[in-house]
């Protein structure tokens, strides 16, 4: 969720969908929602401030970003600093149960 200065548009949706230049590349966001200054949205990968550097380019600059899930797991109410334990029940792709180094079961 970026809070951002300015209105958003109204073919917010579409300029995310079809790539937004920035200095790193060509990126794309699928636009969850908009809500005032509001801007929920998802991409494949958030790293080197992409989601700032494309609403900037947009002529939407980024005042506060939170990132609210990761994958699969909601981050939900899990306060700045936090972490917790992720296990199976918090996403639903397939999960490994990796074994010690050297060491085999059975």
């Amino acid at each position: 969720v970026a809070t951002v200065e300015g209105t958003p548009p109204d073919d917010l949706g579409a300029r995310l969908a079809a790539g937004v230049s920035t200095a790193l590349g060509e990126h794309v966001a699928e636009l969850l929602g908009v809500e005032g200054q509001e801007v929920t949205l998802a991409v494949q990968e958030g790293k080197h401030r992409m989601v700032r550097r494309m609403l900037a380019n947009l002529g939407l600059p980024v005042v506060r970003l939170l990132r609210v899930r990761f994958g699969d797991v909601e981050l939900a109410d899990l306060p700045p600093g936090a972490y917790r334990i992720v296990d199976s029940s918090d996403h639903d792709g397939p999960t490994s149960n990796p074994t010690r180094s050297g060491t085999t079961s059975g």
